[in-house]
């Protein structure tokens, strides 16, 4: 990230993002992409518009069931929750952000999916600029 590109990514947060969640030690924005299988990818951002940490993986080429895609597409999402992100799986529970969901095999229990809670599934639509299934 560039010094030119920071407060770019401060005012959105600032105006798009206002639901805070506590990550890894620190207060979140959270700001809702896709990888480029069209799932969706989350990023935390810190108080101060830095990324703090990505909470999902793009875990396709190690997928042992039928159709990524298929399987994980809106609202479901893949979490990484080892290294850098060990315990985020929980936080994001607590936080109200995800619903509990199954481990991925070949993970070693690494790697869980979970789907959005209706709060934040709503948020994520309209960053993602999904119409609402209403």
């Amino acid at each position: 990230m560039t010094k030119k590109s920071f407060p770019l990514i401060v005012n959105y947060l600032k105006n798009k993002c206002m639901e805070k969640v506590k990550l890894l030690g620190a207060q979140c924005t959270l700001r809702f992409g896709r990888y480029t299988n069209n799932t969706i990818a989350i990023q935390a951002y810190n108080s101060e518009g830095e990324l703090w940490c990505v909470p999902t993986v793009n875990y396709e080429k190690f997928f042992e069931g039928f159709n990524y895609k298929k399987s994980f597409k809106f609202p479901a999402v893949v979490i990484k929750n080892y290294s850098e992100n060990e315990g985020i799986y929980d936080q994001l529970i607590k936080e109200g952000v995800i619903l509990q969901g199954l481990y991925l095999s070949g993970s070693g229990g690494t790697v869980q999916c979970a789907v959005l809670t209706e709060k934040w599934q709503e948020i994520a639509r309209k960053q993602l600029k999904i119409k609402s299934r209403k």
